[in-house]
């Protein structure tokens, strides 16, 4: 068939010649063969068109999600950031709370050392309390004894 196309092609046409070549040198049947070979490149052009049609759609779907993604991708990414951002600041405030409870446990610390001093500073009194009051009652005993011997 296509041999038949290119001997066709090939052959000179002039203006005589051309009715002429094509009554004598095609017949019906080859007329028909051609015809038909027509029809079926058509069809398959006409599918082809289809074909590109359809992968061209699908392309478009395709890049049409790609976009979608990449928007998607992009709107995490700016969660991220943000998520980040709070983070560093609860780290930042995490921070000055540790260091406020550092300051606190040693303010504590400190207190305690005075109130222990002061415990032990007042078991000190306490007991020069104590002996204090038992050189005055000795002395009372003193004083009564005395008291006694005298006219």
């Amino acid at each position: 068939m296509v041999s038949l196309i290119k001997s066709y092609k090939s052959k000179p046409k002039d203006a005589s010649s051309s009715s002429l070549m094509s009554k004598s040198e095609v017949s019906a049947s080859e007329l028909s063969y051609l015809k038909a070979e027509v029809w079926s490149l058509q069809n398959k052009l006409r599918d082809e068109k289809i074909n590109t049609s359809n992968l061209s759609e699908s392309f478009r779907t395709v890049a049409n999600e790609k976009y979608e993604l990449l928007d998607e991708l992009t709107r995490h990414n700016l969660l991220i950031a943000e998520l980040y951002d709070k983070l560093d600041h609860e780290r930042e405030i995490n921070n000055i709370l540790m260091n406020e409870i550092e300051e606190l446990q040693e303010q504590i610390d400190k207190n305690q050392t005075i109130m222990e001093q002061a415990v032990i500073q007042n078991v000190e009194l306490k007991r020069g309390l104590i002996e204090a009051n038992e050189t005055i009652h000795q002395m009372g005993l003193v004083y009564l004894k005395l008291k006694e011997y005298s006219p």
